[in-house]
């Protein structure tokens, strides 16, 4: 009897040294969950910039590894060959893949964009002589890439003013690289998008010019999955999207995203971003996901640029959680 009670003396002295031992254990077994999320390098990004730097993935068990890449169309790409798992893109090349009978949707999130906002703008550099639209005529015009929601503003903004794309002259260069193109004259216009144009304004080699926009606010950007990821693995599509609309609380307060801004970086987010640049830049209006009206005005702009022949199923294009 006394050697059973020496023996139950013995384990408690034990417990007591080692407090909050299954707890611990409970915590090394956890695994992060890694999901690889391909970006267009763009402020519209912001909400998941945000969900990395505040933690609110971490939170979720996600360990998110970001992949810069330049087009819609390549993101798309990457989506349906399974080299990422969420994509940050624009909701032209979305209707497009539907079109093409791809399983793409969208998970969650929605930028917009509007006359009053003005993030896609197209830029010259500051002694052209390019001072009307008919003036474009014959000049070489950068845009990211084809399939992209700039490529196509410009297509409708030249077709607004009797011209087209046989009129110019399209050269495909990233985002981040107009700004020197324009300013040694490799291209006479540029199709670009925020922060890189008030980048070029503040650094003085660059001036705005007109763009297309419609009457309507327009859904641009959006995080897209393959429906692969949602029925596999609906629990991570869930906690992703759960961070982005915590962070969307966040960007929706300008002060709090432009104070937040210039630290990126420090976060291991490669997007250099100025304070002065972070003071004045033009931020999207963020939405938590996109919706079938705005998915219809955008293929009913693709549809009269002859770039989608026929109507598709808009709800398709968007995952509506249970």
């Amino acid at each position: 009897m006394k050697c059973k009670i020496l023996m139950l003396v013995l384990f408690g002295v034990l417990l007591m040294q080692f407090p909050g031992c299954s707890e611990d254990s409970e915590k090394k077994s956890s695994v992060m969950t890694t999901v690889r999320v391909g970006y267009l390098p763009s402020l519209a990004a912001s909400s998941m910039y945000v969900a990395i730097a505040e933690g609110y993935f971490e939170e979720e068990g996600l360990n998110v590894e970001i992949y810069e890449m330049y087009s819609g169309p390549e993101i798309i790409n990457a989506l349906q060959g399974k080299s990422i798992d969420v994509a940050f893109g624009i909701v032209p090349p979305l209707v497009l893949a539907r079109a093409r009978g791809l399983p793409i949707k969208s998970l969650v999130g929605a930028t917009v964009d509007s006359v009053s906002i003005r993030e896609h703008r197209i830029m010259l550099p500051m002694d052209s002589l390019i001072n009307e639209p008919g003036d474009l005529k014959g000049k070489r015009i950068a845009v990211v890439a084809q399939g992209t929601s700039d490529y196509f503003g410009l297509l409708q903004y030249l077709q607004k003013h009797n011209l087209s794309e046989t009129n110019v002259e399209i050269i495909k260069i990233p985002h981040p690289e107009m700004i020197f193109a324009l300013a040694s004259k490799s291209v006479d216009a540029a199709c670009g998008i925020e922060p890189f144009i008030t980048m070029g304004e503040l650094s003085g080699h660059i001036r705005v010019f007109d763009y297309y926009y419609p009457d309507t606010p327009t859904e641009i950007g959006t995080y897209l999955v393959h429906e692969d990821l949602l029925e596999h693995n609906l629990d991570v599509a869930n906690r992703f999207r759960r961070a982005i609309l915590k962070a969307n609380g966040y960007v929706r307060d300008e002060g709090k995203l432009r104070a937040l801004l210039p630290t990126l970086e420090q976060h291991g987010i490669k997007f250099k971003i100025s304070l002065e640049v972070a003071k004045t830049v033009r931020i999207m209006e963020f939405r938590d996901s996109l919706t079938a009206s705005g998915v219809e005005e955008v293929m009913q702009q693709l549809i009269s640029a002859e770039i989608l022949r026929a109507p598709i199923n808009v709800q398709q294009c968007i995952f509506m959680p249970e």
